[in-house]
């Protein structure tokens, strides 16, 4: 793809700088007798024969030239000195035209002209590339390469990837690779579960609570307040269940007792023998006269029955 792209673009920008050839050059020769014929151009070349160094190659170029003539010198000899006197013509003749070329004036005019022939050339392969290298590297693509590249994956690289994945070598070394793999992260895993266990150890300082010991020797006052809390709070809950249990029997006691004289008052109403009454009245007197204290942990001594009247 890339050299088909490659040939088109050169093709392309062969032909656009032809063309920017084609048309700049008579634009140049003519821009550069427009500007020989101009009066400044005129007189910059003038200035140019002026210089010193142009009238010193001048005039030396002449003497060499005389004096080979007066003193008859040898064809060879007076080649040689030709030679050198055009060197040296042509150096002065180079160093004055850089000189004058290097000025601001001639430095816009050459960048104006690069400027010209570069608009040119793009103009001309902006031109181009639309109608010649874009449908041409279309047509390269869907109808040679594409084609080729599918033909060759489904011919050559896709039976080449099976094969070598199904080859011996490749299993081997892919066993391993996934056996060392496995063999360093399970010795990771026991390095770091080793060195965790050490830490632990070291901080618990050998001891079950250690890490209790921590927490509470960070925190001194917490363990003040939860000691203080066991001392005081125990022996208040217990009073406080204690009182509960006192509260309960006297209301059962006053239930009771209620119950009992509630069915005396029945009882006497409906007999009418005295020593029913009798009975009923020694009742009455008992339950009256019993008073109504707390259960004591102590075991209940036996009473002798009280005698019955006859």
């Amino acid at each position: 793809m890339f050299s088909v792209g490659a040939c088109g673009c050169a093709s392309s920008i062969r032909g656009a700088s032809a063309e920017a050839a084609r048309g700049g050059t008579p634009a140049a020769a003519e821009s550069a007798l427009d500007k020989l014929e101009d009066v400044r151009t005129q007189e910059r070349i003038a200035a140019v024969m002026r210089a010193p160094e142009m009238q010193g190659a001048m005039r030396e170029l002449g003497a060499g030239l005389s004096q080979g003539v007066v003193e008859r010198l040898s064809s060879d000899e007076m080649n040689a000195r030709i030679d050198e006197l055009v060197s040296r013509f042509t150096r002065a003749v180079v160093t004055s035209v850089e000189a004058e070329a290097l000025s601001d004036t001639n430095k816009a005019e050459l960048e104006r002209f690069a400027s010209a022939v570069t608009a040119t050339v793009l103009r001309a392969t902006s031109t181009e590339f639309p109608h010649s290298v874009g449908p041409a590297l279309h047509r390269a693509i869907v109808d040679e390469l594409g084609p080729a590249l599918r033909e060759s994956m489904h011919n050559d690289l896709g039976p080449g990837v099976v094969a070598l994945l199904h080859s011996p070598e490749l299993k081997a070394a892919l066993g391993e690779t996934a056996h060392d793999v496995a063999k360093h992260a399970v010795l990771g895993s026991n390095e770091g579960l080793a060195e965790l266990a050490e830490k632990t150890r070291h901080n618990e300082g050998g001891s079950p609570l250690g890490v209790f010991g921590e927490f509470f020797g960070k925190r001194t006052w917490l363990l003040a307040v939860l000691v203080t809390a066991l001392v005081f709070g125990v022996p208040l809950v217990w009073l406080w269940r204690e009182r509960r249990a006192d509260r309960r029997y006297r209301d059962e006691a006053v239930r009771r007792n209620a119950r009992a004289a509630a069915l005396l008052d029945a009882m006497e109403a409906s007999g009418e023998d005295a020593s029913s009454r009798r009975i009923l009245e020694m009742l009455r007197e008992q339950l009256v006269a019993e008073p109504a204290v707390a259960p004591t942990h102590e075991p209940p001594t036996p009473s002798h029955p009280r005698p019955r009247p006859a």
